[in-house]
């Protein structure tokens, strides 16, 4: 987009998809690779302009609270799909932020 130039190679993951590694030999030309990377994520845009942003409830990467089976069966009453998750009620909602927070 404009204004929001694509960062160099080096501040990637390094990782870009399959298609452009096929492409592209990143050791010889990354800069190449950032712009088909790019255009990869514009012509998504195209398709799906909406991008919501949300602030988190609750946030821990260094040491989350680990979710057992026997923890979301209490919550749920099931094991939920996560890949695709389903729609939660409030109730369920704030169990996970208790269970989270301890």
């Amino acid at each position: 987009m404009e204004g929001n130039p694509p960062k160099p190679f080096e501040l990637t993951n390094g990782n870009p998809p399959k298609e452009i590694r096929e492409r592209v030999r990143l050791e010889l030309n990354s800069g190449h690779a950032v712009r088909l990377w790019d255009a990869t994520y514009r012509s998504r845009i195209a398709k799906c302009p909406v991008f919501l942003v949300t602030k988190p409830n609750y946030l821990q990467l260094n040491n989350p609270p680990q979710l057992r089976d026997t923890d979301m069966l209490e919550i749920f009453g099931k094991i939920p799909a996560t890949l695709n998750p389903p729609e939660i009620t409030g109730e369920q909602f704030n169990l996970l932020k208790q269970f989270a927070v301890g």
